[in-house]
């Protein structure tokens, strides 16, 4: 379950994302705001499941685990999965 909910929310940021820079949103509608609040929910919801991705809890296959879990991190914020994810385990 945990492998569908990381894909979906890669698939909806991603959709959003290129939905809010093809519009033409005005700061002086109520509409841009709302934009804004699902575009900060989504990349929460990518910072959580690459976060549980580096614990290896979204998928019990690991390399589909490390999949989702790099691509997140990647888009996200630009850092290194796999760096981060061996920090990770080297602490628990």
């Amino acid at each position: 379950m945990g492998t569908v909910i990381g894909i979906s929310i890669i698939v909806l940021w991603l959709s959003h994302l290129i939905y809010l820079f093809s519009s033409s949103l005005s700061w002086t509608t109520p509409e841009s705001y709302l934009h804004l609040a699902v575009q900060g929910y989504l990349t929460t919801g990518l910072f959580i499941t690459a976060h549980d991705a580096m614990h290896g809890s979204v998928s019990r296959v690991r390399w589909l685990n490390h999949a989702i879990g790099y691509v997140e991190k990647n888009n996200r914020a630009k850092t290194k999965y796999r760096k981060r994810a061996r920090r990770i385990k080297r602490d628990v």
